[in-house]
């Protein structure tokens, strides 16, 4: 294994162990200021309290309606009983549903509910089937709890549903004189997400081919090339999202000649290789629950490196280094360094779960304070007459898988 395949699966086990620990200090300190929370209690207050004033509203003919947008309801999955289920449950009663999914970590997993458990009511409501349940649900106004009871082995059971954690969007909607007029709608934009992908910049190698051209080797040895991807990004407030990003793509080529007095075979070879990093800052829009908008920029560095190798004839012990200082065989890594700066949009469309399919695209720029270099065992030289035009320049366009949360 190479150092760069060693150098990518350091970084890879480095940003994974970053990733763990923003997801947890997110979950358990949460992304906001407190100054963010006070703010938010307050307005939950001011919803609250006009929620409970509706009969001195409905004299002005005005009415309020709040509602609480659940992903996934509340943790469970339902459906109406049949005879086999009164039968195999020895239920008596002629109402309620049936729990068939329970989802990790949610409300209902928390408050003790289990698959094959018959739900009979839903705060004081008897629930008569599942549609009427799915009314109940989709018309939740409180964020703090709900009591249930259930029939398990012959028992009766209670418990209560806890919905601290599954409101992070509301729809507020206001109907004046019977005339709806929706006021206010909300969604959450994540806290963080990670993603691997190929992507693309469109730069032209021209400079570069026209090199490798006059060393034989073909002329556009080099296409546009694909990266290697993967960055992540997290929550910093006002729906900013700071993140770093790490990219890197390369190819090979080879060609053979003969030498013109020793007629001795020569070998050529070359590798092109280039790395990116950079910090991203981009400003998230959600106009709704599948679908998140987004536009920002990325600053960081770039490198592109060329490495030469030749090998005249067959290999010789005696001529790999001699003592006049000598030798068949010849290395050269030439190498440039770019200031980055790449503006981009992308949208992100949500698929199941945490999985969203992702797409962006922008311009990158770049900028070299120092010219194509050559590095020798002891020192470092600019390569004098070298192109000054930027490997880096040109569109840029990235489609892949985002987990976030």
């Amino acid at each position: 294994m190479t150092k760069t395949k060693n150098q990518t699966i350091l970084l890879m086990i480095i940003y994974g162990l970053i990733l763990m620990t923003l997801l947890f200090v997110s979950k358990s300190y949460g992304m906001d200021s407190i100054n963010d929370k006070k703010k938010q209690n307050l307005k939950e207050e001011i919803l609250d309290e006009l929620k409970s004033s509706t009969d001195e509203l409905d004299e002005l003919g005005i009415k309020i309606g709040l509602k609480y947008n659940t992903e996934q309801e509340i943790g469970f999955k339902f459906e109406n009983l049949d005879f086999q289920d009164l039968n195999e449950l020895h239920y008596n009663y002629k109402y309620g549903v049936k729990i068939y999914k329970i989802y990790d970590d949610s409300p209902a997993e928390e408050a003790g509910l289990k698959v094959d458990d018959i739900l009979m009511t839903f705060g004081q409501d008897t629930i008569e089937g599942k549609y009427e349940l799915r009314d109940l649900i989709d018309n939740i106004v409180t964020k703090d709890k709900m009591p249930v009871k259930y029939y398990r082995d012959g028992e009766i059971h209670k418990t209560i549903l806890h919905f601290d954690e599954i409101f992070s969007d509301y729809e507020l909607s206001l109907t004046v004189n019977n005339e709806p007029r929706k006021i206010r709608k909300k969604y959450g934009v994540g806290i963080l997400g990670f993603y691997w992908s190929p992507s693309f910049i469109m730069s032209d190698y021209s400079d570069a081919n026209d090199l490798l051209s006059d060393l034989s080797f073909e002329s556009k040895e080099i296409d546009p090339l694909w990266y290697n991807e993967f960055g992540f990004k997290f929550y910093v407030g006002n729906k900013m999202f700071l993140g770093m990003v790490f990219s890197g793509a390369d190819t090979d080529g080879s060609t053979k000649l003969t030498h013109p007095t020793t007629m001795d075979a020569i070998h050529r070879k070359m590798k092109f290789e280039q790395n990116l990093w950079g910090i991203t800052l981009d400003k998230r829009y959600r106009p709704n629950k599948k679908v998140i908008l987004s536009a920002g920029c990325m600053i960081g560095s770039g490198k592109s490196v060329i490495t030469l190798q030749q090998r005249n004839g067959n290999f010789d012990w005696n001529q790999i280094w001699d003592e006049n200082g000598n030798s068949n065989n010849d290395y050269m890594k030439l190498k440039k360094k770019e200031f980055l700066f790449e503006p981009h949009v992308a949208g992100m469309y949500k698929l199941f779960g945490p999985v969203w399919l992702r797409m962006e695209a922008g311009y990158m720029l770049g900028f070299s304070g120092k010219n194509w270099r050559e590095k020798t065992l002891d020192s470092e030289y600019t390569i004098a007459g070298a192109p000054e035009e930027s490997l880096f320049q040109g569109f840029t366009f990235t489609l892949s898988p985002w987990i976030g949360f």
